[in-house]
């Protein structure tokens, strides 16, 4: 036998034992990587925990650094040291499990001691409880029950838990994840409320949109049957706003007449949503504005319905969202006349050089309708929404991001970090 030749069975034992290495990493990947989609709480719960060790991770690696998140909904995190030597201070293996909330249980009424003579839709003042819809003077609210837990989700880093051996936080919403210098570790830290501005992923903001577009439906003790919205129109009111962006100079985007956010609402028509529908709504918050801002051109592509005999909704809709009371005096002036184009009759009297005035302008002249501080601002925002942007949108429409021409922009790493 050569010198560095194996032996047949010597070659056979090393093959197995390959085989067998190959077969049981592959199990454990398996198990560990694998997206829980079986329903969308496994797959928050599995999308959390990989999120809460990814910070941990990444400010483990540095001097200093703070990351804050907004779970938007309940959670429990459970973060466990996994060495021989727990009290070292080196990095090491950690296991992380995060459980998420969902509504359920007995739904019931509770009398809201803070408030006389209405309903606050906002979290009730005791109990595990969230209100969704007014009954008179009485909250109408449902438990949160715990739904899912992710399988343990392993990361390499160093958490700040003193000298125990795990970590465990219950009932969180808002998280602040904070490394500084010469600190034992990450410290994680529960917050009343998120203070910077976050950007949402694309996978979130896709979530909201698909969602609240279409498949959010209101049925607590009314008769509101929303219609749906087309998503490119969304995504396309969107990019026409604020270029899906929600932030400047880590603050929430302001503008001169006090509209926030990627949506650009006001703070009222935010909290009117939020009470209409049974939504808790922080017009602040990047996500709770995407809701507001889709509820808000639904509520008004509903309402609008009937005065267009079902014609050109979705543009009456995003006419209406920038424009109201003027375009509703247009509207029940010229689109029921049983004409297939409510937008053909009403565009020329919000079209300065039309010579249709019929509305008035701030010093009570006749002028075109639905002006604005720059001009034709409506008529000028609906040509943005369905003419520039919308016709990328229809070409991708798995774009959740910038699009323009005909090219979708990825927004990239998710913005967590303020």
């Amino acid at each position: 036998m050569k010198k560095g030749d194996i032996p047949g069975s010597r070659m056979i034992i090393f093959i197995g034992v390959a085989l067998i290495g190959m077969i049981f990493t592959v199990a454990v990947l398996g198990t560990t990587l694998k997206p829980s989609l079986q329903s969308s709480d496994e797959a928050r719960a599995d999308y959390f925990a990989h999120i809460v060790a990814s910070y941990i991770g990444a400010l483990s690696s540095v001097d200093e650094g703070s990351i804050e998140r907004d779970f938007q909904g309940k959670v429990d995190i459970e973060i466990e040291r996994y060495t021989w030597f727990r009290w070292s201070k080196r990095p090491s293996t950690y296991y992380v499990r995060v459980t998420v909330y969902r509504e359920g249980g007995q739904t019931f009424k509770k009398n809201d001691p803070g408030s006389v003579g209405k309903c606050e839709l906002a979290y009730c003042k005791s109990g595990e409880c969230t209100c969704k819809s007014c009954d008179g003077s009485v909250c109408v609210v449902v438990n949160l029950e715990k739904s899912e837990t992710s399988d343990r989700t392993a990361f390499i880093g160093n958490v700040d838990m003193g000298s125990e051996s795990s970590l465990k936080m219950e009932g969180l919403r808002y998280i602040t994840f904070t490394k500084t210098s010469g600190s034992d570790g990450v410290k994680i830290v529960k917050v009343d409320s998120v203070e910077g501005c976050a950007e949402p992923s694309e996978e979130d903001v896709k979530q909201i949109i698909d969602y609240y577009s279409s498949k959010f439906e209101y049925t607590s003790g009314t008769n509101i049957k929303l219609l749906p919205i087309d998503t490119n129109v969304v995504k396309a009111a969107i990019m026409a706003e604020n270029h899906f962006l929600h932030c400047d100079n880590g603050k929430v985007v302001v503008s001169p007449a006090g509209a926030y956010g990627m949506f650009q609402l006001l703070p009222s028509t935010a909290t009117w949503m939020g009470d209409k529908y049974g939504e808790s709504i922080d017009y602040k918050n990047h996500l709770d504005n995407l809701k507001a801002g889709i509820l808000y051109l639904r509520d008004r592509k509903t309402d609008m319905s009937k005065y267009t005999q079902g014609y050109d909704l979705d543009k009456i809709a995003v006419a209406n969202y920038n424009c109201h009371d003027q375009l509703l005096h247009v509207i029940s002036l010229h689109c029921n006349s049983g004409g297939s184009s409510c937008w053909n009759n009403i565009a020329p009297y919000l079209d300065s050089s039309s010579g249709k005035k019929i509305c008035k302008d701030k010093d009570g002249n006749a002028a075109a309708c639905c002006q604005g501080t720059t001009g034709d601002e409506t008529l000028n925002h609906v040509k943005k929404v369905f003419e520039d942007h919308k016709p990328c949108f229809d070409k991708n429409p798995d774009c959740y991001f910038s699009c323009s021409g005909s090219t979708c922009k990825k927004r990239g790493i998710e913005g967590a970090v303020t």
